[in-house]
């Protein structure tokens, strides 16, 4: 979410309004997670939470390899969300001693781990191939990404299960919607060096990224990969408070992606055109949403929970407006 952001702190308008009024909302389930600072209030927290994979589990959108390799389609026919899109998002919970797997391909893979630790590497097509990437050990809050090479996240046996959010994403289709008309990155983007270069697999810790601030300090966010680096899809996380809201918005070329690691409000997601009606969902930890490229949108917190959420933008290019507001 981007366009035309910043915390509510007057009278909401009309469309929020009838969103508080809303009487559909379950109850929220306790919540353990450790917030260090901005709980209830409109202030995003400066850092990110420490999560255990088993705090979302009760999401029915995240799913589950207990045992042996589970494979991540990378296929997008016939795909839940939507097979037009150009990228898919999926919240996993890794048991100890299982491996999550995607094909290599024309896509590109990106990850975020969230809790617990992974051991990455790309898939070896045969077991007599060398595998010339070595594998990584990667803790909470690291983002991944492979270009056409697919990607493995193995827990060891000994190690907690831990959460990874896993995005796929391709060359955007022509039913997709037009190219992204998002800003050039800026002259100042930062890019690593690293990224710069072919590199089989990029591993971004996001205590190294700085965060980008606006809004008096209501939204914050850290972006992993983006511009000309990350072509097909950008990756980062978003961050808001309790009581700061996104107003209506579209991003006329790109998908938006988001799964909710922190959350307790509402998405409102309406067809381009003014008068369309749309839907409202109740965002819940470990809620994936997808947000179709020229489709209104909006957030609503209910104002308990802060929103801590990893966000991609298909192809990349909205996540730009972030640099600009936190000027």
């Amino acid at each position: 979410m981007s366009a035309r952001i910043g915390a509510v702190v007057g009278p909401a308008s009309a469309l929020l309004v009838v969103l508080n009024l809303c009487a559909c909302r379950p109850p929220q389930s306790p919540v353990t997670t450790q917030l260090p600072e901005g709980f209830g209030s409109a202030i995003a927290p400066r850092e990110l939470p420490a999560v255990s994979a088993e705090e979302l589990g009760q999401s029915r959108s995240v799913r589950r390899c207990d045992r042996g390799t589970c494979a991540f389609d990378a296929r997008f026919e016939g795909s839940a969300q939507d097979e037009r899109a150009p990228a898919k998002m999926a919240p996993w919970i890794i048991e100890p001693g299982s491996t999550v797997r995607v094909e290599r391909g024309e896509h590109d893979v990106l990850a975020m781990v969230v809790a617990g630790s992974v051991i990455a590497s790309t898939p070896v097509l045969d077991p007599t191939e060398r595998n010339v990437v070595p594998d990584q050990r990667v803790g909470p809050w690291t983002a991944l990404r492979s270009a056409n090479r697919g990607m493995t996240l193995f827990v060891d046996a000994t190690d907690p299960p831990a959460l990874v959010v896993i995005v796929l994403a391709r060359d955007a289709p022509a039913s997709a919607g037009p190219t992204s008309d998002a800003p050039a990155p800026s002259k100042d983007m930062v890019v690593p060096r690293a990224q710069a270069l072919d590199v089989p697999l990029q591993v971004r810790p996001l205590a190294a990224i700085p965060w980008l601030t606006w809004g008096g300090g209501a939204f914050r966010a850290k972006i992993a990969f983006e511009g000309a680096d990350a072509p097909r899809a950008s990756l980062g996380v978003l961050v808001g408070g309790a009581r700061s809201s996104v107003a209506e918005h579209v991003h006329d070329g790109s998908y938006e992606l988001l799964t909710a690691i922190v959350s307790d409000g509402m998405v409102t997601v309406a067809p381009r055109g003014e008068g369309q009606l749309g839907h409202q969902n109740v965002v819940r930890p470990g809620d994936p949403q997808v947000i179709p490229a020229g489709a209104r949108h909006a957030w609503q917190p209910a104002g308990t929970l802060p929103l801590v959420a990893v966000q991609a933008y298909a192809p990349g290019g909205p996540e730009q407006r972030f640099r600009a507001l936190s000027r």
